[in-house]
């Protein structure tokens, strides 16, 4: 991520980023993660804090793309509407859907507290403002969410909206008590820390352009005329090895 010259939110609240190098030599570790994103950090992490050896290559900087400067909103449910996605496997299998992205809310929050990221503190609350003006299509939406998701929601009117969102454009919302909101990029770097603390390693500027299953010995340069290098990660279930070359 190359700093703006000129400040910026994320330049104001984002904490100081540790100098961490690229790969400049070959690497045996358990698990070879691809990308220092929030998937990749949060693998990471969590394989890190079971003990096993994980390096992570990242082509650029941690969170230096959409992990780090999205929205920072977190919240249950999915970028599909639930009502689709209930039509498309059916209700149950939307009810295990949702709970998964409970979970996910409630990880985010738990490896906030539990590390106590610098400037990632959880805001609370999340309003999904409607558009367009159908009360009775929003109060039947939330009680979907209620009584066959157990989702902790609530229905406001549009003056209760506009009495916190001073705008003629917005109506009816759907209030979700548990989301929050977070300074995503913080939230990201917090999680790389944790890694570390747990004996990851994370390396920027480099990047994977390969995997070889037969763990062949290959690689390509690194950079533009750094030695050429690669991270072999153990498969231990398979008793076999793969290699990941990077650039």
């Amino acid at each position: 991520m190359t700093e703006p010259s000129f400040p910026t939110w994320y330049t104001a609240m984002t904490a100081a980023p540790p100098e961490r190098p690229a790969l400049s030599q070959d690497l045996d570790v358990d698990v070879c993660v691809v990308g220092a994103g929030l998937a990749g950090l949060t693998v990471a992490r969590e394989v890190a804090r079971r003990g096993w050896s994980v390096a992570v290559l990242e082509a650029g900087t941690v969170a230096g793309g959409a992990s780090g400067r999205n929205a920072g909103f977190v919240s249950p449910g999915f970028a599909e509407r639930i009502d689709a996605i209930v039509e498309r496997v059916g209700l149950p299998r939307a009810k295990e859907l949702w709970a998964l992205s409970e979970g996910g809310v409630e990880y985010i929050r738990r490896a906030i507290a539990e590390t106590e990221m610098p400037g990632a503190e959880p805001r609370e609350g999340r309003l999904s403002v409607r558009r367009t003006d159908d009360e009775a299509a929003l109060i039947d939406h939330v009680a979907m969410l209620r009584v066959d998701f157990g989702a902790d929601v609530e229905a406001w009117p549009t003056d209760q909206v506009r009495e916190v969102l001073r705008s003629p454009y917005y109506f009816q919302a759907t209030h979700y008590a548990n989301a929050f909101h977070i300074n995503p990029l913080n939230y990201a770097l917090g999680l790389a820390a944790d890694a570390e603390k747990h004996g990851a390693r994370i390396f920027q500027n480099t990047q994977a352009i390969g995997l070889d299953p037969a763990g062949a010995q290959k690689g390509a340069d690194h950079g533009r005329a750094g030695p050429r290098t690669s991270c072999r990660a153990r498969r231990q279930h398979r008793h076999r090895h793969d290699r990941c070359r990077t650039r």
